[in-house]
């Protein structure tokens, strides 16, 4: 064999080893861009103090897919009370209010306005 056919082979072979042992690739699953997931993520950060990444997982949600989804305008209101902004969270929250009929969100609803108003007094302890 020439010297030729074995570069050749080496080069063919070391391409084919790259290529097969390369990551898989990966694929978006629809089922994880769903207004649920976004608020299940925007939980997720609320629960870690990260409140601006919060709200901004739930304003994704809430521009490019359901305007009408009460939990995350229950998650907007509880990530502008963190943030010290209690009267655009309750607000917000009788926005939440306006959009749900599940008995389970209602619950959700008013244990947020809870938290705010314990926000809203740990802010002015005085009133």
């Amino acid at each position: 064999m020439s010297v030729k056919w074995i570069q050749i082979a080496l080069i063919s072979s070391g391409m084919f080893l790259l290529t097969a042992c390369g990551p898989e690739t990966i694929f978006l699953k629809g089922g994880l861009d769903t207004p649920a997931h976004h608020v299940a993520n925007g939980n997720q950060l609320l629960e870690n103090g990260k409140y601006d990444a919060a709200l901004a997982e739930f304003m994704r949600a809430k521009e490019q897919m359901d305007k009408k989804y009460a939990p995350i305008y229950v998650g907007i209101g509880l990530a502008q009370a963190h943030k010290g902004e209690i009267q655009a969270a309750y607000t917000t929250l009788e926005t939440a209010r306006q959009f749900t009929r599940d008995p389970a969100d209602e619950k959700k609803i008013e244990q947020a306005f809870e938290t705010v108003k314990r926000l809203e007094q740990a802010e002015n302890p005085g009133d």
